[in-house]
């Protein structure tokens, strides 16, 4: 058996790298990882033993468990795709920027930004609050700034860190069994890295010229707000009540589809067609029967998921982790979240943001002293290294 998941292991590490070379043929690649790995399942519990008659059970079994989790994790998916446009159109994050903008001016206004987009992560997706995040610090900085990607896309990681809703590894997380209790701890190493962050990105670097706007021409839509925060408490409710949490996000898919508004539910059902077969593909490995069950270990296992997750996507990883059952859920949650902050590629929220500005990050890698990304997110992001080790240090005495 042992052989087996060893084999499971490198498969899925092959379509990782793949996906990673190939990335148009992500959905393709990660359908093709479940069949493998559940075909290893199947030769390891499936196989006739001692007369017994060969049977698919031990997958079917293994499926019909993970049924509830993949529905949720879907739901989910394109519900908070719709909570990200809903939130956008209420403009209650653009009335706040403009008025800190108008009263401060420089670092701090740029500082309080960052903790806002922070705070939205909490109780909304990290993708949605680094979006209309960085739509903001464009906006006051009056141009497309590409470093400015790296600040947003930490402190939105690591806003996500602690809450169920925050991010899609917690979410997952949550509708294994992890409590909201259980991630608090989070909370620690996340506001440390967000201090860590505007004190490295912010105050000791040159500052920008930023743009004063009028926020009497801003028109909010407070009842968007108000229907997102019943939406939010639904989902816990559901949760609570039936184990669906995503019941709770339906109406905003409703509200979305209304609207007659086709982007939001593509985009979520984009992400959720590719992340639910590398979830399904995780799920059939049994690192269990490789690793030791040992508090050092464990522990080791869940800090090494930082650079992991810089290089695959932190979905996948926390599944894998999760079949462990390494537990320090809430340092795990940390370190898978704003460990892809490492790269460009490490995580949903930093591709969503410069997919979202294609066009602007090519014009200034071309004008740049840089032209490859990955180096320019390297060196100008140096910050990283640093406000990760402090926050870890402050997630270990936890």
């Amino acid at each position: 058996m042992h052989f087996f998941s060893i084999i499971q292991i490198m498969v899925f590490l092959t379509g990782i790298y793949f996906i990673a070379k190939h990335h148009e043929m992500r959905k393709i690649t990660a359908l093709t990882m479940a069949a493998c790995t559940g075909f290893l399942f199947f030769l390891m519990y499936g196989l006739p033993i001692h007369g017994d008659i060969v049977t698919m059970a031990p997958v079917k079994h293994h499926l019909h468990e993970e049924i509830r989790e993949l529905v949720n994790l879907g739901g989910l998916l394109v519900g908070f795709a719709c909570l990200a446009y809903q939130f956008e159109k209420a403009n209650i994050s653009k009335l706040f920027a403009s008025k800190i903008v108008n009263r401060f001016g420089g670092k701090v206004a740029e500082s309080l930004i960052l903790a806002m987009i922070w705070q939205l992560s909490g109780f909304c997706d990290n993708i949605a609050s680094a979006l209309v995040g960085m739509g903001l610090m464009t906006l006051i900085h009056g141009s497309f700034r590409l470093r400015t990607v790296i600040l947003v896309t930490i402190v939105a990681n690591a806003g996500g860190a602690y809450s169920v809703v925050g991010d899609t590894t917690t979410t997952f997380l949550w509708i294994k069994g992890i409590s909201q209790i259980e991630l608090l701890p989070a909370y620690v190493p996340s506001i440390v890295c967000l201090l860590a962050t505007i004190l490295l990105g912010v105050w000791l670097r040159g500052g920008h010229k930023h743009v004063e706007f009028p926020d009497d021409k801003i028109e909010v839509a407070w009842w968007r707000g108000v229907y997102i925060l019943m939406c939010i408490g639904g989902a816990f409710l559901c949760n609570f009540k039936w184990g669906f949490p995503c019941l709770g996000i339906v109406p905003l898919i409703l509200l979305t589809i209304k609207e007659r508004e086709w982007a939001p539910i593509k985009e979520g059902s984009s992400a959720a067609s590719f992340l639910l077969p590398l979830i399904v593909a995780a799920g059939f490995i049994n690192l269990g029967l490789v690793i030791p069950h040992d508090t050092l270990v464990s522990t080791g296992m869940v800090i090494s998921t930082t650079w992991i997750s810089a290089i695959i996507d932190n979905i996948p990883v926390t599944k894998v982790m999760f079949e462990a059952d390494v537990g320090h859920w809430a340092l795990l949650a940390f370190c898978v979240g704003v460990g892809g902050s490492f790269t460009y590629f490490g995580s949903t929220t930093s591709v969503a943001v410069l997919e979202g500005y294609h066009k602007e990050v090519q014009e200034e890698l071309k004008n740049g002293p840089c032209q490859n990304l990955f180096v320019f997110w390297i060196t100008r992001g140096w910050f990283l290294w640093p406000i990760m080790a402090v926050s870890l240090f402050a997630g270990l005495l936890i």
